[in-house]
């Protein structure tokens, strides 16, 4: 059997929400099927989304959802633990191992659980590298010859449109002394 391409949502999702999603689905698990526990330990690798969960005032969805689903489990606790990886642990390593082989594994569907903010980010790539092929056709144009990289425009984000207009000038080289003869026309 053939191994499938790289499917989307490997290429969109940050390390960040893989890993908020997996304690997402601790928790979603910890409501089905623990009800009459008291407390509960979710255990991760991931710092960044232990210190998200933390903080009351997260943006991000998938945090905002754990937070959420968290505090519905009340009067019950959960404590979020840090694991350090690659620790020596033994069910750490287990549960590397078993994600090596989960992620290698043909036979397990692939599902899109991207972020917003992957998806905004895989988005915004997806345009940059659009509008550089776009300008990589520009061949004859002079200000390709001079810049061509397109990149995001570097002016003052205050400033007006006159003050851009003389800093791009600026930064091309077309000003009054080198190019007064075509400023005149």
């Amino acid at each position: 059997m053939k191994k499938p391409s790289s499917s989307l949502h490997w290429r969109i999702n940050s390390i960040f929400t893989i890993k908020a999603l997996e304690i997402l689905k601790a928790i979603v698990l910890t409501e089905q099927n623990w009800k009459n526990t008291k407390s509960f330990l979710i255990a991760s690798g991931s710092l960044s989304s232990i210190l998200a969960i933390q903080n009351q005032g997260a943006s991000n969805e998938i945090i905002k959802n754990i937070q959420e689903r968290a505090s519905s489990l009340a009067p019950r606790s959960v404590t979020f633990l840090w694991i350090p990886a690659h620790r020596n642990i033994p069910g750490n390593e287990k549960a590397d191992v078993a994600a090596k082989e989960a992620a290698t594994n043909i036979n397990i569907p692939r599902i899109d659980l991207s972020s917003f903010k992957d998806t905004a980010r895989n988005a915004l790539k997806s345009s940059k590298k659009l509008h550089q092929r776009l300008w990589d056709q520009e061949l004859n144009n002079k200000l390709y010859q001079i810049k061509p990289f397109s990149s995001p425009n570097s002016n003052p984000p205050s400033s007006t449109k006159r003050q851009q207009v003389i800093w791009t000038r600026i930064k091309i080289g077309l000003t009054n002394i080198t190019h007064v003869h075509l400023m005149r026309r």
